[in-house]
């Protein structure tokens, strides 16, 4: 009986931790992408380059996403060409075409780590950071709910 309890309780011991760890770990991505879309848009160079072939792949949730890559020359000396993808992607199939202009964000110590303009979905600050203090916000007010039942749920279960 009692190793049928010990097991039960490590069950639903797991069973929780995996739960509170998703809830902050979600939040958690969603920010880190926003922030790191944000930061590259607010200190990297901008410049204009020429699209030189759009690549699709897919999100974390298999939906297809649309990524440019873009040719374009240094702002600093040396001022090399430099051939990339954007890091952030669209959802929708992608405006440009191979051939056109774009300008872009680069980060000047990673010059490969580029951010097409205006054809990002992380680039909507509004959007992006209100979800994802929502989503911070949901999952603080979850996390002692869940912890609770799983206090309560084990003291019942182990009398």
């Amino acid at each position: 009986m009692m190793l049928v309890g010990l097991v039960v309780f490590l069950f639903v011991f797991s069973a929780c931790f995996f739960v509170a760890w998703l809830l902050c770990y979600l939040p958690w991505r969603l920010a880190r992408r926003t922030v790191e879309a944000h930061r590259l848009r607010a200190h990297g160079p901008r410049v204009t380059g020429r699209v030189v072939s759009v690549c699709t792949g897919t999100d974390d949730d298999g939906d297809p996403r649309y990524y440019p890559v873009v040719s374009f020359a240094l702002k600093s000396p040396p001022h090399t060409t430099v051939e990339a993808r954007s890091a952030t992607g669209s959802r929708r199939s992608y405006t440009l075409t191979p051939g056109e202009k774009a300008a872009v964000f680069y980060a000047p110590q990673n010059p490969e780590n580029v951010m097409a303009v205006g054809q990002d979905s992380a680039g909507g600050p509004l959007r992006y950071g209100v979800l994802t203090l929502l989503a911070g916000a949901l999952c603080a007010g979850a996390l002692p709910f869940v912890l609770m039942w799983w206090y309560t749920w084990v003291r019942i279960t182990l009398r």
